[in-house]
């Protein structure tokens, strides 16, 4: 029997499919043996292995996996299903499809082992075909009887499915004194509903909760929840999570409240939240190489600032969802707003349309939706009720929209800041049907209109916007045309101040009357567009403000080539005053440099003689032709990506509100009431606490999408409250009727995340630089600057190093991070620089503060161990969030006391008892309770 050694959380690692294909390739033939002897060796599981319960843990999912795409609710290839037990038996007593207790008889059998692949099942392009091991499993399970459950559920339609059903608020369960125990009836009296309906379950699994957590454990717990950082205010040691004398119940005090409020109320929660959404929502920056832009967008970061400043306000997330796919449509003006389509920028992608688009759909499904869109993009959804087209029509959507990026105040380059948004280009931009999802074999006879997946059956309804003059002619607004005016005033100044040195210089003359010219250009075309743009002028006034703008633009262009003709001019005359007699190499050399000093003065004479007639022409015969200051946009946005939002905040859109809910609670307790976060579709069975989802959901929406209300009610249950650990008896009772714990009789312990470890590093020795927003740092100056971890570069191929040890983010996908246990992590946690000065100079914090102690009158004559007693419990305190036990406290104070040498030390000028304070701060850090929320 194979197990698996704990992870540093006490809990079972999970094998990744990487592991074990490398066992299995190790152990091939012990495997198969071991394989044989587990389904036919008459043991004591065989009475299982023959039962209903077989088909359920071993049929089911096979056949899940292999057939039901073709013969499943959304298609039923030669009439036949096979995703319920019944109705493979329904067909079978027409056919031979299965022969119970006969497998050579049965079609099933032969036909998944036919030798020709045309006639084996799955048919070639639909899967691969099945291994020994599967087929071995179908023959013992016809052999036995071919038997399941009497009460398994299916669909007679995918619109059955329990995540696509409206929803409804369900009532909160009740309990009757005769029906529980004493305790459990005292349970059932929350109220809090989240304890009501896990309580129902756990009544029906026959398990009971265990008692409260300890205020110590609560206050750590909550503070690395809500804030990702440890609470060192005073407040939080009145935490009283406790109840009644001999009671499990948690009760939740006052100063609990009070605390969990602060924390919400604290820009560090909404920090640690930016993060958790982030992940969902995909949050790259700007991935190059130099200064070339490949993917994402140059200072995304405003987006991720605009989602710390979201939370930080409690603003609803529906309000979010619209301001991230269409805050140019909803609120063109609102640079705040703005940024959240950073959402949209984040996909670009510089050298493939159809590889930015497929990810824009791809993600907003899944991130939103909870839906797997992306698997619709080459074929109909084998799984999903969704068509190809309608993959397409989703894209279609997104099809016209394109990125800029907007200037922001004191900044006239836009690659050094600027807002990275999303606009509409190109209203008549046409979407391909794409034959196999191929971009080389579009099919031309389609017309693909903007459209949203049918299956929700939620009313899709576009209205264009027009949009404000500041929107698409942004160059007009004030602080831009400011940047714009101060920027050319500095260029004049700079070269009256060049000309002022040196006032009989032709040519600093020349240039400083094109600098003039340009800010009298400049000045005039920001005239007429105004009165171009902008509703306060008559169109005569339009006229003459237009003309006098080209006749001021015909002068500057007439002034730059004078300048120019007359700087070619000075490099030839220079050129001829080297030239050297000689018949050299050197002469040849400038005698070239002659020729193309005349070609070029040529060139510039020709270039001022056109400009000049133009200007006498201008003057001849007036136009209103200029350049306008910047580039402007359309007028008009489809209006597709607004109608989106509300379609997918629509509270009669049946997914969203589940899908929110469902990372929130996950990130709180470890574990998602529905386990695919990112697929709700039909491979996604009805969660356990579907009614507690709904519930949520309901109360979500009619709190008006505000997260904070929802954080509190999750935080203030009784099931948060719980202990992780408890008695051996209750433990081992409940581990039999509900061994992954999915009623939450207990509260699983989490690992933290990345960020979370290594901001707690930094935090607890007083070094945590708590600035909020700005511009990303460089992910390699991660143990230099103390900044949290929320604010460092993170890209492909541009993540900190500690970051992703401990199993950071991807930057393309993270629904949900997996977590590993490898030898790196402790190595990062022992070795790193970082670890070292934090170690170092939280031990004289702490030992400065025990001097400080003992330096008080009533101590001043306190004995050095008790000055290390203190030491020690300080140092627990800080690091663990906890007091030592007395036997920690015995072998630290004797390590404290112990003659030791340098400790691997590279100053050899440290008294040996501070090496022994920073030693034993260091090992506490490489604690697994430093890791870990209990």
């Amino acid at each position: 029997m194979l197990t698996l050694s704990p992870d540093r959380t006490g809990c079972r690692s999970k094998m990744t499919d990487s592991d074990l294909r490398t066992i299995c390739g190790r152990l091939a033939s012990l495997w198969l043996i071991a394989a044989v002897i587990a389904v036919w060796g008459g043991n004591a599981n065989a009475e299982d292995l023959s039962s209903a319960a077989y088909y359920v843990d071993h049929i089911k999912p096979l056949l899940a996996e292999k057939c039901v795409s073709c013969h499943g609710p959304l298609q039923q290839s030669s009439g036949l299903r096979l995703d319920a037990g019944q109705l493979i038996h329904e067909f079978a007593e027409a056919s031979e499809l299965i022969v119970p207790r006969k497998v050579d008889a049965s079609e099933l059998i032969v036909r998944v082992m036919h030798p020709d692949e045309e006639q084996r099942m799955p048919p070639p392009g639909e899967g691969t075909a099945l291994d020994v091991d599967e087929v071995e499993r179908l023959r013992h399970w016809i052999e036995s009887g071919a038997k399941y459950p009497g009460d398994e559920t299916y669909l007679d339609s995918p619109e059955q499915h329990w995540a696509f059903q409206p929803l409804t608020r369900p009532m909160v369960p009740q309990f009757h004194l005769e029906s529980t125990s004493a305790t459990d009836a005292i349970e059932s009296r929350s109220t809090n509903p989240i304890d009501a309906f896990l309580q129902s379950k756990r009544v029906e699994r026959g398990v009971r909760t265990f008692g409260p957590a300890d205020s110590t454990t609560m206050r750590r717990r909550l503070s690395f929840d809500l804030t990702g950082v440890p609470d060192t205010t005073r407040s939080a040691i009145d935490f009283q999570p406790s109840g009644e004398e001999g009671s499990k119940r948690p009760m939740i005090s006052r100063d609990f409240i009070r605390v969990v409020d602060r924390m919400l109320a604290s820009p560090e929660h909404a920090e640690r939240w930016a993060r958790h959404w982030m992940d969902v929502w995909r949050y790259s920056d700007w991935d190059g190489y130099k200064e070339e832009l490949r993917g994402s967008q140059r200072h995304i970061w405003h987006w991720r600032d605009w989602i710390v400043d979201s939370l930080m306000d409690d603003k609803p997330y529906d309000q979010m969802v619209v301001e991230m796919l269409a805050a140019d449509e909803s609120d063109p003006l609102s640079r705040d707003a703005l940024r959240a389509t950073g959402f949209l920028a984040r996909n670009f992608h510089k050298s493939n349309r159809n590889i930015w688009l497929d990810s824009t759909v791809e993600h907003t499904a899944k991130a939103f939706l909870g839906l797997t869109l992306a698997c619709a993009k080459c074929h109909d959804h084998k799984y999903d009720p969704i068509a190809q087209e309608e993959y397409y029509q989703f894209r279609a959507i997104f099809e016209p929209h394109q990125t800029r990026t907007d200037h922001v105040e004191g900044e006239v380059d836009t690659k050094q800041d600027g807002i990275p948004r999303a606009y509409d280009s190109d209203l008549s931009a046409k979407t391909p049907f794409l034959i196999a999802g191929d971009e080389k074999r579009p099919d031309e006879s389609r017309t693909i209109e903007p459209k949203t997946p049918s299956i929700l059956g939620v009313d899709y309804q576009i209205s264009p916007v027009d949009l404000p003059p500041l929107a698409y002619a942004p160059h007009l607004q004030k602080h831009v045309r400011q940047l714009l005016v101060s920027a050319q005033e500095r260029k004049l100044a700079e070269t009256e101040a060049t000309f002022n040195k040196n006032p009989n210089d032709p040519i600093a003359k020349l240039a400083l009357a094109a600098q003039r010219a340009s800010m009298d250009s400049l000045m005039a075309r920001y005239e007429a567009d105004e009165a171009r743009f902008l509703p306060n002028q008559t169109e005569e006034d339009t006229r003459r403000l237009a003309m006098r703008a080209s006749a001021l633009q015909n002068e500057h262009r007439l002034a730059e080539a004078d300048l120019n003709v007359a700087r070619k001019r000075k490099a030839l005359e220079t050129a001829e005053s080297s030239r050297d007699s000689s018949d050299n190499d050197d002469a040849k050399k400038q005698q070239k440099q002659i020729e193309d000093a005349k070609q070029k003065l040529s060139q510039a004479e020709s270039e001022r003689d056109k400009v000049s007639a133009a200007v006498s022409s201008h003057g001849e015969s007036p136009n209103v032709s200029y350049d306008s200051i910047a580039k402007t946009y359309p007028k008009t946005s489809s209006g597709r990506r607004l109608a989106l939002a509300r379609w997918i905040t629509s509270p009669s859109n049946p997914l969203a509100a589940r899908v929110a809910v469902n990372h929130i609670w996950m990130r709180h307790f470890g574990k998602p009431l529905v386990a695919q976060v990112d697929d709700f579709g039909l491979r996604s069975p009805e969660p356990l606490h579907r009614e507690l989802l709904d519930w949520l959901a309901v109360e979500f929406i009619e709190g008006g999408w505000r997260m904070k209300p929802l954080h509190r009610l999750i935080v203030t249950s009784q099931a948060y409250a719980l202990a992780s650990s408890g008695d051996a008896e209750s433990t081992a009772t409940n581990l039999e009727r509900d061994p992954d714990n999915m009623t939450y009789w207990r509260f699983d312990p989490i690992r933290l995340e990345a960020e979370a470890i290594r901001d707690n590093l930094i935090a607890v020795a007083g070094q945590l630089d708590r600035r909020l927003g700005g511009p990303d740092i460089d992910h390699a100056r991660g143990e230099d600057v103390m900044r949290r971890s929320l604010y460092f570069r993170h890209a492909y191929e541009k993540q900190m190093t500690m970051l992703t040890t401990f199993d950071a983010a991807s930057p393309n996908e993270c629904y949900r991070r997996d977590t590993s246990v490898i030898p790196q992590q402790a190595l990062v946690l022992a070795n790193s620089k970082l670890a070292r000065q934090m170690s170092e100079t939280l031990a004289e914090q702490l030992h400065q503060g025990v001097i400080r102690c003992c330096q008080d009158e009533h101590c001043r004559h306190v004995p050095d161990k008790t000055a290390d007693e203190r030491f020690v419990k300080a140092a627990f305190q800080r690091v663990l969030g906890r007091l030592p036990s007395p036997q920690e406290q015995r072998l630290c104070c004797e390590f404290l006391t112990r003659p030791s040498g340098q400790s691997g030390t590279s100053d050899v000028s440290v008294a040996l008892p501070q090496q022994a304070r920073a030693s034993l701060v260091h090992v506490l850090i490489n604690h697994n309770d430093f890791v870990t929320i209990r």
